[in-house]
C-alpha cells in the first residue's frame, strides 16, 4: 500500500522508529524492508520518548498522526491488514482533508455480505500495524 499511496502523490509519510539493538542492525533492516522511510536516528532520545508516549510495547506498530499531531489510530497495522488502500480515504476523512485524496483512491464498494473489492486505477499502493504488534517485545 505504501508504494501505491506513494506513486498517487497521497499526503502522507512513514516515519520509522527502530527498536533494533545495534546500528547496524537498524540500517540492514532499513536497507532490506524500508529503505526510503524516514527514520529517527538510532540511539536518538527520541525514540524512547515516543515509545512511552505512544505505549510501544511490541512491533510492528503503526500509529497514524494528524497532520498537528494529533493521534488518529493507534492500530493502523491492523486497519491496513483489514481494509487495504480504504483505510487512507478513512483516516484522511478522519483528519478533515479528504480535498487532497488523489482520485485514483477510489471508495471501495460493498460486495455482499461484507465482503469488500477495491476499485482502483492503474497507478500503484504502500503501509502496515496490528495492534500493539505481531508479538515482538520491545526492550
Amino acid at each position: 500500500m505504501y508504494v501505491e499511496l506513494e506513486q498517487r502523490n497521497a499526503p502522507f509519510e512513514v516515519v520509522f522508529i527502530s527498536c533494533d539493538k545495534t546500528e547496524e542492525e537498524m540500517l540492514t533492516y532499513m536497507l532490506e524492508m524500508h529503505g526510503d522511510w524516514l527514520a529517527v536516528p538510532f540511539g536518538d532520545a527520541m525514540i524512547e520518548e515516543l515509545k512511552t508516549t505512544f505505549k510501544i510495547t511490541a512491533v510492528p506498530k503503526l500509529i497514524i498522526l494528524k497532520p498537528n499531531g494529533e493521534t488518529l489510530s493507534e492500530m493502523g497495522r491492523k486497519e491496513v491488514q483489514d481494509r487495504g488502500v480504504l483505510c487512507f480515504r478513512n483516516w484522511l476523512n478522519a483528519a478533515g482533508i479528504t480535498d487532497t485524496l488523489p482520485k485514483s483512491v477510489k471508495r471501495r464498494t460493498k460486495m455482499k455480505e461484507g465482503d469488500i473489492a477495491a476499485q482502483t486505477e492503474t497507478e500503484g499502493s504502500r503501509n502496515s500495524d496490528r495492534g500493539d504488534g505481531d508479538g515482538s517485545s520491545v526492550d
